[in-house]
C-alpha cells in the first residue's frame, strides 16, 4: 500500500500547483536507484522558505489547554500550508492643497497566519478508509475553547508567534474522500498583557 502525500493533497485542495499524492516507494535492492525522501516541492523544515506573506509546509502542533469549561487536548497538524503576514497600523491623512497624503505610523499589527491543511485517517490502520472525526473533535473543540492556543512550528517560531486566537475556521469536504477532512484556519497572534503594579 502506497502511503498518502498530504503535501501533495493540500497543495492541490486549496488551489496550489499539483504535486505527487503518493510518496516513492523505498529500493527494494542494492540495484534499484534511490528514492526521493520527499517529492518534489517545498521542503518543511527549510526556514529559509515561507517569507513574510509566502506560503509554506509547515508543521503545526497546538498544546491542549485548560479553560475554565473543561480540558482540552492537543494535536500536531502534518504540512499545512502556513502563511504569516504582518499589518502596520498606519493613519492616512489627506492635506488640502498638497498631493498624497500624510501618514502616521501608529506601530506594528497582529500577525496574521493562515492554516490550511487535510485531517487524514491512518493509512495503515483498520479505519483508514473512516472519516477522520476524532482527529476534526479535537480541532473543533481547540477552536471553540475561546482562548488564545499555545502553538509551535518552525516559521511561528522564526515571528516569536507563541499563541494564536483563531478568528474563523473553515471545513471544507474533499469530493471523492471520506476519510480526508481539509480545514481552513485564519488566526492572529496573541502576546500575554502584564500588568505592572
Amino acid at each position: 500500500m502506497r502511503q498518502l502525500n498530504l503535501k501533495a493533497l493540500t497543495a492541490e485542495a486549496f488551489g496550489y500547483s499539483p504535486l505527487q499524492r503518493f510518496q516513492q516507494p523505498e529500493p527494494l535492492g542494492p540495484k534499484d536507484p534511490p528514492a526521493r525522501a520527499n517529492p518534489p516541492g517545498p521542503e518543511p523544515t527549510n526556514a529559509g522558505r515561507g517569507l513574510l506573506g509566502l506560503p509554506a509546509f509547515c508543521k503545526i502542533s497546538i498544546q491542549g489547554v485548560h479553560t475554565t469549561s473543561g480540558g482540552y487536548e492537543g494535536i500536531e497538524l502534518i504540512d499545512p500550508i502556513v502563511t504569516v503576514q504582518q499589518p502596520q497600523n498606519v493613519i492616512s491623512t489627506p492635506i488640502t492643497g498638497r498631493r498624497g497624503s500624510v501618514k502616521e505610523y501608529i506601530n506594528q499589527g497582529d500577525y496574521a497566519v493562515s492554516i490550511r491543511g487535510i485531517l487524514a485517517s491512518d493509512p495503515f490502520s483498520e479505519t483508514r478508509f473512516e472519516y477522520p472525526l476524532p482527529q476534526v473533535q479535537v480541532l473543533r473543540d481547540l477552536v471553540g475553547a475561546g482562548v488564545a492556543l499555545p502553538v509551535a512550528g518552525w516559521l511561528l517560531d522564526v515571528y516569536g508567534i507563541k499563541n494564536l486566537v483563531v478568528t474563523n475556521a473553515t471545513y471544507e469536504s474533499l469530493p471523492g474522500f471520506v476519510n480526508l477532512q481539509a480545514y481552513e484556519l485564519q488566526c492572529l497572534s496573541d502576546e500575554p498583557i502584564e500588568l505592572t503594579l
